[in-house]
């Protein structure tokens, strides 16, 4: 079955905290329905090991961030050098 967008709100109401993930397509976009895109708090593109800010409802987007992960699997970001 599939996640529908009133899904997300409904789970956002009841305080839990959802990660979604998808694949992009060969022009970089997010495959999949962008309904759902529109009821996020955030978008991100991970690419290469750094994180990008696409869409952020609470703050700044365009940020990007390396992520790492050290051998506990731990994983910390830190604001990208680029």
């Amino acid at each position: 079955s599939a996640l529908l967008p009133e899904d997300l709100e409904g789970l956002r109401r009841e305080g839990f905290k959802v990660v979604l993930s998808c694949h992009a397509t060969k022009g970089g976009d997010a495959a999949g329905p962008l309904g759902i895109q529109h009821v996020v708090d955030h978008v991100a593109r991970f690419e290469a090991g750094v994180a990008t800010v696409e869409k952020n409802r609470f703050g700044q987007a365009g940020v990007a961030f390396r992520v790492t992960e050290n051998e506990n699997g731990e994983v910390a970001s830190s604001p990208d050098p680029c």
